[in-house]
């Protein structure tokens, strides 16, 4: 940090003369004597305050004060002083807020925020923040009209906003404010349910941390300031292609109310940041900015945004004990080492992520949140005094800063240290002071998690009652929560247990029971989400029989409740699990019975997805005029509904089958029909490029081969008929020899004979 420079904590001031750009253009000489005029009788003012004058900018003026007491003094000793002045009219900004002094000049968020509220005041006026406001609420000679929520544009700041009153000042009209008012959710509406989508980079692709740990935080910031539904980033990141799903979409499939969407940019030492909150119930944009922020002001980001968010879902940010790092690079580490703990692949990435907590914690000593994730990553690893070591440092230092909500993550630690090594009476010890704290900070989800952990320890010790009695608890909370994919996975805590135990059998015993307690508590939502959910792991887990047969039981559930948008679901899942079994027939019948449903609810997401299906496996047996026509049912209902994902998965489509059915022309008119689209996903970029190839070929005309090779590396999870159509066109025998490795799998895994359907065939006879 330069030695010249002071953060403290002041009173802003902004002043300007209403309408000088005019005063100059009719009579400079006259506008100057009007500026000296202001400065003569200002200056004194702030010294007689004890503010301090900082600068001059143009015809406006930036102060700062120690008190706001004193510079609302100061602001309506001034107005009253051209109070009968007829030649000109001030208007005048304070905020009470964060500056930086450095080399006799101040910077800031609040030098920002002062200066938009004195752009919003109207002449003669004074307009003030909400933190000012409190501070003088209680003074005799102070009144205030509330102006309400607003957003300071190009400040990524939502303030409540205060006309001061008084016999010689202009009282701002509230309905002059309208336009910039935000929404907020009414304390009778229910709980407020939200996700925050992770950032888009629009940066450089090694930036991506910084957009993904900002809004991260947003998410861990709004989960912990009590009663509010916080969708997580996991459930999130399940959503195929969510960063190019609108906010309404986004709000149907997590059945959240706001969403949060935003795009941050970094260019050089300045971050550009987006930020957008979308209101489903409303079908409104409750609020969207575009700001800047300099490379100092990195580390604040994430809470100036967060407390926008929680002012407009009417809740307040814990602010009494958040420390803030002062040093950017120090918060850069912070946010490259979570990214890549998040993403990270062996054990190699755990020791870069350790070495950049390492870094960041030695920046700044009191980035404590460095120290905590740094002991997370060797609890995982099962290295328990060393992580245990690192979280009692972790306590001192919280205590030292006074943060509350450390300490209790601490403490939350070192109770899952005892309870991995066994020492559960330990365990709890620990565990029952995070509660505590939790409590004592209305962190509900905070305190959920305790109680849950509470339930583990309890359950290993054998007693079992009261690990019933903790986890529903934090069951209780959840439902107060009205988090319904949060009540799910509570029920299922006791799998959660045994699968930490890789203990397979008895996390599905467990399942089961977590299935049974919910349709004793009449919860049949979550009874069928629970057998679904296990249905959704057997699929990943190829175990497709037993996947079937547990989305065959949430269907009865589903059908019992007559909810035919999760029946649609179930036999959409149902019929893509026998297409992964290369059962098409049965495929075909489950998909037809989902797209009734979905074309008489006219769900056309979702009949657009289900039509897809149907069309591959009508391309995959040969029926190339039926895949065709259900195909082009497909697109036109993605163009329908704009989704531009789905529309460029047709057109691949069409084009690979034309192709097969040697209608070349055709084949080629749909697949150059992406040059016009923006196609983000590089798969389906290659799909297109490797068909076009294939259509070339066929007609002897020009094509990449080499480019078609090395996308052909780069994409390791292809399928048989991939490395197929890769081998043609290229004639590298290795792709062949992967197709039939992977085509002898399939036939392995399947009770089909797939040798009938045209690519196998053809698979069989070039190896032959």
């Amino acid at each position: 940090m330069n030695l010249n420079t002071d953060r403290r904590l002041a009173a802003i001031m902004f002043t300007d003369i209403v309408g000088y750009s005019s005063m100059m253009t009719a009579d400079e000489s006259k506008a100057v004597e009007i500026l000296k005029k202001k400065e003569s009788t200002l200056k004194p003012l702030i010294l007689n305050h004890k503010g301090t004058f900082v600068k001059n900018i143009g015809d406006g003026s930036l102060s700062y004060f120690n008190s706001a007491i004193d510079a609302v003094r100061c602001a309506k000793n001034l107005q009253k002083s051209f109070q009968e002045n007829n030649e000109f009219k001030i208007r005048v900004g304070i905020h009470l807020g964060d500056i930086i002094l450095k080399d006799n000049d101040i910077f800031g968020d609040g030098v920002n925020i002062a200066s938009r509220l004195e752009s919003m005041a109207q002449e003669g006026s004074i307009l003030i923040s909400k933190e000012v406001y409190d501070q003088l609420s209680n003074q005799n000679d102070f009144d205030a009209i509330p102006l309400g929520l607003q957003s300071l544009k190009g400040v990524g700041r939502l303030i409540e906003v205060y006309g001061v009153k008084d016999e010689y000042l202009s009282t701002p009209n509230p309905e002059n404010y309208q336009n910039t008012l935000i929404e907020t959710h009414e304390k009778d509406d229910g709980v407020p349910s939200i996700a925050i989508i992770p950032f888009k980079n629009k940066g450089k692709d090694d930036d991506i941390f910084y957009s993904y740990g900002i809004s991260a935080g947003i998410m861990k910031t709004c989960s912990q300031a009590g009663v509010i539904r916080v969708e997580s980033i996991s459930t999130i990141e399940k959503i195929e292609n969510y960063s190019n799903l609108s906010a309404k979409d986004i709000s149907n499939k997590l059945s959240v109310r706001y969403i949060v969407m935003g795009t941050l940019w970094k260019l050089d030492n300045i971050f550009q940041l987006s930020i957008e909150m979308y209101d489903s119930k409303t079908s409104k944009i409750l609020w969207s900015d575009h700001f800047e922020e300099n490379w100092e002001n990195l580390s604040t980001i994430k809470t100036k945004l967060s407390e926008g968010v929680l002012k407009t879902l009417n809740r307040d940010l814990n602010t009494s004990n958040i420390s803030t790092t002062v040093d950017s690079r120090a918060y850069q580490y912070f946010l490259d080492g979570k990214y890549k703990y998040e993403k990270r692949q062996n054990s190699e990435d755990t020791e870069i992520v350790r070495s950049l907590y390492k870094k960041a914690f030695k920046l700044d000593p009191n980035l404590i949140d460095a120290k905590l994730e740094l002991g997370g990553t060797y609890l995982e690893t099962g290295d328990y005094k060393e992580a245990k070591d690192i979280f009692k440092e972790g306590i001192v230092i919280a205590e030292k800063l006074n943060d509350l909500k450390a300490k209790g993550k601490a403490y939350d630690f070192i109770g899952n240290v005892h309870w991995h090594k066994g020492n559960y009476d330990k365990s709890l010890e620990n565990l029952y002071v995070s509660l505590d704290i939790m409590k004592e900070l209305n962190n509900q989800k905070g305190m959920a998690k305790s109680l849950h952990h509470i339930g583990h320890n309890y359950y290993f010790k054998g007693e079992l009652d009261k690990a019933h009695n903790y986890y529903s608890r934090s069951i209780e909370i959840i439902e107060k929560l009205g988090d319904k994919n949060g009540k799910g996975h509570a029920l299922l805590s006791l799998g959660n247990i045994y699968e930490a135990k890789q203990n397979i059998d008895g996390a599905l015993s467990c399942y089961e029971e977590s299935y049974s307690i919910s349709k004793e508590i009449n919860d049949t939502y979550a009874a069928g989400y629970a057998q679904m959910g296990i249905g959704n792991v057997y699929t990943k887990m190829s175990r497709y029989k037993e996947a079937i047969e547990c989305y065959s039981l949430s269907l009865e559930t589903r059908k019992e409740i007559e909810d035919k948008n999760g029946i649609a679901h179930l036999y959409h899942n149902i019929g893509v699990v026998y297409e992964k079994m290369h059962d098409y027939e049965s495929a075909l019948k489950s998909l037809e019975k989902a797209l009734t449903l979905t074309e008489k609810l006219e769900e056309r997401y979702a009949s657009a997805v289900t039509l897809q299906h149907m069309a591959e496996i009508h391309r995959i047996v040969g029926n190339y005029d039926k895949s065709i026509k259900l195909q082009h049912a497909a697109l036109k209902t993605a163009e329908d509904i704009n989704q531009n994902d789905f529309i460029i998965v047709s057109l691949n489509r069409l084009g690979l089958t034309y192709y097969m059915n040697d209608d070349f022309e055709n084949s080629i008119k749909y697949l150059k029909k992406m040059d016009s689209l923006d196609c983000k996903d590089q798969e389906q970029t290659y799909f297109n490029k490797l068909y076009l190839s294939l259509v070339n070929k066929e007609q002897n005309k020009s094509y990449n081969k080499k480019e078609i090779i090395a996308l052909t590396e780069k994409f390791e999870n292809s399928t048989y008929e991939t490395y197929y159509y890769a081998y043609r066109v290229s004639g590298d025998r290795k792709f062949l020899d992967l197709s039939v490795n992977l085509l002898k799998e399939a036939t392995n895994s399947s009770d089909q004979k797939l040798e009938q359907y045209p690519t196998p065939s053809s698979i069989l006879k070039d190896i032959n």
